[in-house]
């Protein structure tokens, strides 16, 4: 792939850039401005069908952050990511049309899964005691939404967070965390209770045996 063959990927390189909420700068500020361009006139029928579907009043980063990227999230959130890839790639306007629909349904079903969890977290909030950070598990928690509903835990309360989701013998978490405590040390010193974790300072994964 040569120079000239990768300008043509440049409007899903600027979705990817602009939906990891990275730093808009250097060779990223180049990708998202050119790509912006070429995603008003993308000839990649799933994301011009996504972009249908979201109706934008205006078209700029904050358009795709919230109207493409949630979407696109949605489905590795609910185990369709495969669905899609599927989009990003068919050369049929029917298929597209009917993945895109699909992810629509998708994004909904995952703001109803956020809103259930983050009532459950505050619920269980009420009933236990927290001090410089909250802890929260559930055997009911979608693990693909546990993470967003962290980050508004985190946001408001302004303390780390971890919320845990049961599966038989396994737990897997998702946490963030505020500026000054890097959340990925603290998981490095409890390493011995963990069967894996990753991530940076102010957001990490893990997982660790209950029995």
């Amino acid at each position: 792939l040569n120079e000239n063959q990768a300008l043509k990927y440049l409007d899903i390189a600027c979705v990817g850039t602009i939906s990891d909420v990275v730093p808009l700068v250097d060779e990223n500020r180049v990708i998202v401005k050119l790509g912006m361009l070429l995603l008003k006139q993308t000839k990649n029928l799933g994301l011009k069908q996504i972009i249908n579907n979201a109706h934008f009043k205006e078209f700029n980063s904050m358009s795709v952050a919230f109207g493409i990227t949630p979407r696109i999230n949605a489905c590795g959130r609910l185990g369709h990511q495969d669905e899609a890839l599927e989009l990003f790639t068919t050369d049929n306007q029917e298929k597209a049309t009917e993945l895109a629909k699909k992810m629509d349904e998708y994004n909904i079903q995952r703001q109803l899964e956020e809103k259930r969890i983050y009532d459950e977290a505050i619920a269980l909030l009420q009933e236990e005691t927290q001090t410089n950070c909250i802890v929260l598990g559930h055997e009911n928690w979608n693990p693909g939404v546990i993470g967003i509903v962290s980050s508004r835990i985190t946001e408001k309360f302004y303390k780390p967070s971890i919320l845990v989701c049961f599966d038989k013998d396994i737990a897997k978490g998702s946490g963030r965390s505020i500026e000054g405590f890097d959340l990925h040390k603290a998981l490095m010193e409890c390493d011995k209770y963990l069967t894996n974790y990753g991530g940076h300072s102010l957001a990490a994964g893990l997982s660790l045996n209950t029995k």
